[in-house]
């Protein structure tokens, strides 16, 4: 069984491919647009992007610490600082 952030992840992937294939069919789009631009195109930007969760959102510092770790928990949320440099002071608040 997933847990919470494990199910946000898998409803937001399927929200990355279904922006990406949509984009995809507009020709007026450049194809080398990147994860950000198909997500966010889409409205899944946020505290449950699969960009920003995997380390690769060029914005963290738009989402607020405690919005992280009230939707993913103070253990998720510690994994998701360590991405961020914008989060590290959050780390030694701990």
């Amino acid at each position: 069984m997933k847990n919470n952030t494990e199910m946000l992840i898998y409803s937001n992937r399927g929200l990355e491919e279904f922006g990406r294939t949509l984009n995809d069919l507009d020709k007026g789009l450049p194809k080398g647009r990147g994860r950000c631009f198909d997500i966010g195109s889409w409205g899944g930007c946020g505290v449950s992007c699969g960009a920003f969760l995997d380390g690769e959102c060029g914005e963290p510092q738009e989402i607020a610490a405690q919005e992280i770790i009230e939707e993913h928990g103070e253990e998720a949320a510690t994994h998701i600082f360590e991405k961020y440099e914008c989060f590290k002071n959050k780390l030694s608040e701990e």
